[in-house]
């Protein structure tokens, strides 16, 4: 067998599968139930896709991120501590194309039990 023939027999399996949870609940709620176990108010869904309860924290945004997230690039640092006690953190995957990196926008939101839980 070729990879072409494993490729094409794969490809034709995968239409027998099926899956009841979108794959944006999965995601979402195994990192954001993680961070929120850890002490850490926090939104995770996909780019787009950010509850209306979320509303962006409009306080020195920019000094605290690099405050919160430790600066740019991997690996994402979150150091909870520098966090106001009013907000969150939101982090949403980017879609992206088959083979890319996987890119994650972050921000900081107002804490909010319909947003970041607390």
């Amino acid at each position: 067998m070729t990879d072409d023939d494993l490729i094409t027999l794969v490809r034709e399996q995968r239409s027998n599968v099926h899956m009841d949870t979108p794959v944006e609940q999965i995601v979402g709620r195994g990192l954001q139930s993680t961070l929120r176990a850890d002490g850490v108010p926090a939104s995770v869904t996909f780019f787009g896709h950010e509850p209306r309860a979320c509303q962006r924290y409009p306080k020195m945004s920019a000094i605290l991120m690099a405050e919160v997230f430790g600066g740019h690039g991997p690996p994402l640092v979150i150091h909870s501590k520098a966090l106001p006690h009013d907000a969150g953190i939101q982090l949403s995957p980017l879609h992206h194309a088959h083979g890319a990196p996987i890119a994650l926008a972050a921000g900081l939101v107002r804490a909010t039990p319909g947003c970041t839980g607390t």
